[in-house]
């Protein structure tokens, strides 16, 4: 439970641990950096020391948000800790929609799974009075939640911009 975070870029992570559902990918299973190698270094600069700020000009359609959930999911795996995600939009923020999520288990031999048996609560709008969502899965008659804390915060951006002052911690 205790362990110090590991160190790996989060493509490293993304081909360990990401796993892409049907229902959002044209290629379901498990991530393959080389599949975009340009996403590489991108990714990587997120856990790479002195660099605190990525801004990325890209055309539409090009992994933009694969890579900002893959810096996430590398973050919150190995080191958790507050983390600020900003839509482009009021609108795009106003509703939590787990469609795309995928629910990775890992079991004590080492084996992983995704699976999409799981239920999120709260659902619809988040509040900016809720903290935290939880996460719940039964298998085999037994259920394990996770309490995920958060902050919800009204806000109109204009424009999106990658700005953390501890690596592998925040995401603004």
């Amino acid at each position: 439970m205790f362990r110090p975070p590991a160190v790996q870029t989060v493509s490293q992570w993304a081909d360990k641990n990401r796993y892409l559902v049907s229902e959002s990918s044209a290629e379901p299973g498990i991530w393959r950096t080389d599949r975009a190698p340009y996403q590489r270094e991108i990714m990587d600069s997120f856990t790479q020391p002195g660099v605190w700020q990525i801004v990325i000009m890209a055309s539409a359609q090009v992994g933009k948000s694969e890579i900002e959930l893959n810096m996430m999911g590398c973050a919150i795996d190995n080191d958790p800790g507050p983390m600020l995600y900003i839509q482009p939009t009021d609108k795009v923020g106003d509703i939590f929609d787990p469609d795309g999520m995928t629910l990775a288990l890992i079991y004590s031999n080492g084996m992983h799974a995704p699976t999409g048996n799981y239920t999120i609560s709260p659902s619809g709008p988040l509040k900016e009075m809720d903290d935290h969502v939880t996460i719940s899965y039964t298998e085999a008659g037994k259920t394990v939640s996770v309490d995920i804390s958060i902050n919800v915060i009204s806000a109109h951006v204009f424009g999106v911009v990658w700005d953390y002052s501890n690596p592998n911690t925040a995401l603004t």
